[in-house]
């Protein structure tokens, strides 16, 4: 259990790490010039790359398969990406919350849904299955 609560704890630095990565790429680059449309997306790429990495080598620790885990952490991603839509969408439209609050509410659940995934199925090594 503390095992766990540890990891959780790491996951949640990643998490921010790439955020980090994240907000400082985009507005860089948008600050040189570069089309929000290619800041953005290789700032994403360049966090996701942090995230994936960062949850191999700090937050689970684990030998790196990069042939079966980068797949399993893409499909995360899609699942992440779909969880804060319908987060969204339930909050502002169901609740009639502001949108600052909404994100609030995706950004505390959202860590809650992927832990597991990224523990249990993403990171997994196949030692431990």
């Amino acid at each position: 259990m503390l095992r766990t609560a540890i990891e959780f704890v790491r996951y949640g630095i990643t998490g921010v790490l790439a955020l980090v990565v994240y907000l400082v790429l985009s507005n860089v680059l948008y600050c040189f010039s570069a089309p929000i449309w290619l800041a953005t997306a290789v700032a994403w790429c360049l966090s996701a790359a942090t995230s994936y990495l960062g949850h191999i080598y700090f937050t689970y620790r684990v030998e790196a398969d990069h042939k079966r885990m980068p797949v399993r952490f893409a499909i995360m991603l899609g699942f992440h990406l779909g969880l804060t839509f319908l987060i969204t969408y339930v909050c502002l439209n169901v609740f009639g919350l502001p949108y600052l609050p909404t994100t609030v509410v995706t950004v505390c659940i959202t860590p809650l849904a992927t832990f597991p995934i990224g523990k249990y199925w993403v990171f997994k090594t196949s030692a431990e299955s």
